[in-house]
Order: structure tokens, then C-alpha cells, then sequence
């Protein structure tokens, strides 16, 4: 169980600390980073909004980076 969140986390204020809400976050933004299109994501997780989505599935740096870079070698 998740008892306190690292210095470096930072969730959307929006989002409670509560351990099932981390939990929901971490597995979205896993399955985001590895590919998973955020529609299949909204799916998964039972949401009817996509914007709900979006509150638990965050893009990363380096994902932001990776498109950048794929964006430039086309």
C-alpha cells in the first residue's frame, strides 16, 4: 500500500492521493508509454469521457521527446 507519494510525483489536482486513484494513473501511464492508444485506455479503465482519460494517463517527458524526435525524421 502506498503510504506517501516521492517529492518528484506530481498528480493533477484534480486527482485524490487515495492508493486506487495512484494505482489507476500508474498502470494508464504504463500502458500510454509502451503504446496503448489512449481510447483503448478509456476502455480499459471504464470511463465514459476521454477527458477522464487524460486526468489518469499522462504523457512523459521522454514520450514527448521520443514523438519530437519521430516527428523530425519524417
Amino acid at each position: 500500500m502506498v503510504n506517501s507519494l516521492p517529492s518528484e510525483q506530481v498528480l493533477p489536482s484534480n486527482m485524490s492521493t487515495c492508493p486506487q486513484n495512484l494505482l489507476r494513473h500508474s498502470v494508464a501511464t504504463t500502458l500510454l508509454e509502451r503504446g496503448m492508444p489512449i481510447e483503448q485506455i478509456q476502455k480499459f479503465l471504464g470511463h465514459s469521457k476521454l477527458e477522464t482519460t487524460q486526468v489518469y494517463a499522462e504523457s512523459t517527458t521522454e514520450m514527448i521527446k521520443e514523438s519530437y524526435r519521430k516527428a523530425l525524421a519524417e
